[in-house]
């Protein structure tokens, strides 16, 4: 009765352990593209609050 829980431990760890380094560099590269698209808005909201403000638009913000 104990015997097939470990092997199916084992099993189990092994699949996880490839999915995860299947999957990690698509990961890392969604974490990379989300942080950019943050930095971008971030820099670009920036940007354009500073163009608004040059503009003389304080009212509109």
């Amino acid at each position: 009765m104990d015997q097939p829980e470990p092997n199916f431990l084992k099993e189990f760890l092994s699949t996880i352990s490839r999915e995860i380094l299947y999957l990690t560099p698509k990961l890392l590269i969604a974490i990379l593209m989300i942080v950019a698209a943050f930095i971008i808005v971030r820099f670009v909201g920036s940007g354009v609050r500073k163009l608004l403000s040059m503009a003389d638009v304080d009212g509109m913000i």
